[in-house]
């Protein structure tokens, strides 16, 4: 299976805590937004997809557009493939979340505001 670019992307509502809303971004094609406040240390959305080991993220990874997110030194994830939405999350030089890895989950908590 070749990775593709997710065309229509959407927030899962089942995996989010808060209400978001993915818009056209600046930085590239969509990102994700908070539509209401989210407090300082609470998980916003779970990162999902399909489950892939090593090799087959290898074989994936093609250096093109990819949701791919290793969840240990074995198992990654392709949002690709079931993705939650996390997957839109653009990267950001003044972060706003951060990634955890919680038993097995991949987790996307808010920081604190300042």
């Amino acid at each position: 299976m070749k990775p593709t670019v997710v065309k229509h992307p959407r927030i899962d509502p089942r995996l989010s805590c808060f209400e978001l809303a993915i818009r056209r971004s600046r930085i590239h094609r969509y990102g994700v937004y908070a539509a209401e406040r989210i407090p300082a240390h609470r998980k916003v959305i779970e990162y999902t997809g399909e489950r892939l080991n090593r090799r087959e993220a290898k074989r994936r990874d093609d250096g093109g557009a990819m949701y791919l997110f290793a969840l240990d030194s074995y198992w990654t994830l392709d949002a690709a493939v079931g993705g939650s939405g996390a997957e839109i999350i653009n990267h950001s030089c003044e972060p706003n979340l951060t990634s955890r890895v919680v038993k097995g989950h991949i987790l996307y908590i808010s920081l604190s505001c300042d």
